[in-house]
């Protein structure tokens, strides 16, 4: 089984490999043919010079059309962010009715061919008069981008255990309730402020003495001195309800400040 699962592993990186060979194939004709006289372009060049690249650094028509294409990149990258990360989440993180013809919606631009897409878009903006307009080329882009984020938020949120969310998400709510300053987030590491450098250490020490072990992290190496709690996948309900009784007990006795 060991040497099955081995060579597998090897086929897997081989395709892998081809793939991207393939994909930056391209990559090496052009970037070559850059390097040629502005008088022919050919593979591989006559005779190297930086003639291209002076026309184009040169040329205020090439370098106008490169920084709208680079707004335009960035504003469809945003809004496609915007909605592929929450999407990809709540895709995994929820069941519904219909989940699995959403998921086909969403990730449908990934199986049509780009001409099929730009034709229909076309003929869409035709109708809303958005050919040729910044909102038209932005939501194109972003469209066709979105599902590639999905895709990968998704793999990512799988392989992060749910019960880790919940118990950092627990954590948080419960330490915030008992008037604890805590920092947001969503890691695992729940940071929370004791502004006071003696305070944290003597709290620290404390909760050793308890049977707790938290690491204080101290300015410079933060912007707060902070009490920084690490959950794992294998805390229960139990330890934090532990945890946080124990903390708020031993900080009044301490006359701590929150």
């Amino acid at each position: 089984m060991k040497d099955r699962s081995f060579s597998r592993g090897w086929i897997v990186v081989g395709l892998a490999t081809l793939m991207y060979l393939y994909l930056l194939f391209p990559s090496f004709i052009i970037v070559p043919i850059s390097f040629g006289n502005r008088v022919e372009l050919a593979f591989p060049p006559q005779h190297y010079s930086l003639d291209l690249y002076r026309d184009y650094f040169n040329s205020a028509d090439w370098l106008t059309v490169t920084g709208r294409s680079a707004l335009y990149a960035a504003l469809a990258a945003s809004l496609a962010m915007l909605v592929g990360l929450p999407a990809g989440y709540a895709l995994t993180r929820t069941t519904f009715p219909g989940k699995r013809l959403l998921v086909m919606l969403l990730l449908s631009p990934m199986m049509v061919p780009v001409v099929v897409i730009s034709l229909g878009l076309y003929l869409y903006y035709l109708k809303l008069s958005l050919t040729g307009t910044v909102i038209g080329i932005v939501l194109a882009h972003a469209m066709y981008v979105t599902p590639f984020i999905i895709l990968t938020i998704s793999a990512g949120v799988e392989n992060i255990d749910e019960r880790l969310e919940k118990v950092a998400g627990q954590l948080r709510r419960e330490l915030s309730s008992r008037g604890f300053s805590v920092l947001e987030g969503i890691t695992p590491i729940v940071p929370v402020v004791i502004e006071n450098e003696e305070d944290l250490c003597h709290l620290c020490k404390a909760l050793l003495e308890e049977g707790i072990y938290i690491n204080p992290v101290l300015r410079p190496a933060a912007a707060h001195n902070l009490l920084r709690i690490s959950c794992t996948a294998a805390h229960t309900d139990a330890h934090v309800d532990r945890l946080v009784s124990t903390l708020e007990r031993v900080a009044k006795r301490l006359n701590i400040t929150r």
